[in-house]
């Protein structure tokens, strides 16, 4: 026989919420390191281009013709786009954590990742 449903009223009604908006600051915090990751990425890609690539004809055993302006160019851009993309994602981030109302928390993860 089956039991009959009961009314969920007061502090049992708040907890899905309550674990949403949980869910969705981890969700915030993790995407804040996201972006960290990608910001290390998109610096190394726009270092390497930048700084090995014009100087790899100096190196010893370095073909003549290996392309060097080519090289520089494309790694440059491409750490440009990781970088854009890495701002995107802080961008986000905040975002999710502001609208949950955790403005502390979006402040705290915005220094720690800087």
């Amino acid at each position: 026989m089956k039991q009959p449903a009961r009314e969920t009223r007061g502090a049992s009604a708040e907890l899905p919420r309550r674990v949403f908006a949980h869910h969705v600051h981890l969700l915030g915090i993790l995407w804040f390191a996201l972006s960290a990751v990608n910001l290390m990425g998109g610096l190394f890609l726009l270092i390497l281009g930048s700084t090995l690539f014009p100087h790899l004809r100096e190196i010893r055993g370095v073909p003549p013709d290996v392309p060097t302006h080519f090289l520089t160019y494309l790694f440059s851009t491409l750490g440009i786009v990781v970088l854009a993309k890495a701002l995107c994602g802080f961008i986000a981030a905040w975002g999710l954590l502001r609208v949950m109302g955790a403005h502390g928390s979006a402040r705290a993860c915005i220094y720690l990742a800087i």
